[in-house]
């Protein structure tokens, strides 16, 4: 019974403080990506993502970074995609050794503008997450 109490004091003491968790600030960040992808915010797109940003996949040859990467959801916002929806969105944090990391997984609808066609997806993204580096930009984690 006394490590019982010892372990509830403890717990207790660890969650009373007021230091914030990296990977709950992280989930945050990556659900503002998330949204801004939903509501097809390009800008912010460019807002949240470091400007170090790498684009890797399907393979290591298919990258592309920031600017890159935020030219091609204009060009897909402005001709291609009517809207996009996501449903059952789940996200975890890890942190390794290279950094701390969010993965999502989440069914993905994809509405298009010239025929009307949708097209759905089960859809997996890991993200590095640099939710530090965004104060200097402005950028508050909501």
């Amino acid at each position: 019974m006394k490590k019982l109490l010892l372990a509830l004091s403890l717990v207790g003491l660890l969650g009373s403080g007021t230091l914030s968790d990296p990977a709950e600030e992280n989930m945050k960040l990556i659900t503002a990506y998330l949204k801004a992808v939903e509501n097809l915010d390009y800008d912010a797109m460019g807002e949240i993502l470091d400007d170090n940003y790498p684009g890797i996949g399907p393979s290591r040859t298919d990258s592309i970074y920031k600017d890159q990467a935020i030219s091609n959801w204009k060009n897909n916002v402005e001709h291609l995609y009517e809207k996009i929806s996501y449903s059952k969105s789940k996200h975890f944090a890890v942190k390794t050794n290279e950094g701390e990391w969010v993965s999502n997984w989440a069914g993905r609808t994809i509405f298009y503008k010239s025929d009307k066609k949708e097209i759905s997806i089960l859809a997996n993204n890991y993200n590095k997450a640099f939710s530090a580096c965004m104060e200097g930009k402005g950028y508050t984690v909501k």
